[in-house]
């Protein structure tokens, strides 16, 4: 070993600094990464663990509606005839049992980094799911997304894991018809939407074929394309409002399915 060290050249300090330089950059970069997972925005990673995470369900506190500064925006959920729920700006969460005379406002939860955009499906008065949406990529090319379900009208929310939905394209119009069937729509700026489906209260779920161009209407990318909205149920039937976006004669469609979402037509 003697023999060996004393004739070994003296190594050069040029590949040690580099070695050195790459770890640095390495780290810089993990750090970076870390930091924009951790933000108030979500890392742009399709297919990275980006998507939003619920970190606790506080209780709420104060009137239903305050402090709630107008104009503002609402999204209601009405199940039956006299149980109505609303989320308002996507901050505050409230039910009705008497058809809106009063109203309680329900825990939301907290969620890491900046609260995401929410929606909302309820089918009675305790059981219903968030759909939670992180930044979308491009032209709606890909984007995140968490659902959250609650059994006991929001006291607690379960994150569930979900399968079987890509993070290509954006996603909304969530609606249940019941505690196993629910929709998801998927649309981009460049391509036919198409709707997806669960039967098991949304853990796995498949894409619809693409929605067929209504009579009149040509998808021709560019932000021309059909939006579908939440999905209702009449029986064995599924009907959803499609909206024909970036023309100037803009109209609203209706189609159809009759084997479970897995086809669309115009009607």
């Amino acid at each position: 070993m003697s023999a060996l060290s004393a004739g070994r050249p003296v190594a050069s300090s040029t590949p040690r600094l580099a070695l050195a330089g790459a770890m640095i950059l390495a780290v810089a970069v993990v750090g970076v990464l870390v930091m924009a997972r951790q933000g108030g925005r979500i890392a742009p990673l399709p297919g990275a663990a980006s998507r939003p995470r619920i970190v606790v369900t506080p209780a709420p506190s104060g009137c239903a509606f305050c402090p709630i500064q107008m104009p503002t925006y609402a999204e209601l959920s009405a199940p039956s005839d006299n149980v109505v729920w609303v989320l308002v700006q996507g901050e505050y969460l409230a039910r009705s049992t008497d058809r809106g005379a009063h109203w309680e406002r329900r825990p939301l939860p907290a969620w890491s980094g900046q609260a995401p955009p929410l929606e909302i499906s309820f089918i009675d008065d305790h059981q219903g799911w968030l759909l939670a949406v992180g930044d979308q990529v491009g032209a709606c090319s890909s984007q995140s997304f968490a659902l959250a379900h609650t059994t006991d009208a929001g006291a607690t929310w379960t994150q569930l894991d979900v399968k079987g939905i890509s993070e290509l394209q954006c996603k909304e119009g969530i609606s249940f018809t019941d505690s196993e069937r629910g929709f998801i729509s998927a649309w981009d700026e460049n391509h036919s939407p198409a709707i997806y489906r669960t039967t098991d209260g949304g853990r796995t779920w498949a894409a619809s074929q693409p929605l067929p161009d209504a009579p009149g209407f040509t998808t021709r990318g560019n932000d021309v394309v059909l939006l579908p909205g939440g999905v209702r149920a009449f029986g064995p039937t599924l009907l959803v409002r499609v909206f024909g976006q970036g023309t100037v004669d803009a109209h609203e469609y209706v189609y159809r399915s009759t084997d479970g979402g897995v086809t669309w037509s115009y009607r």
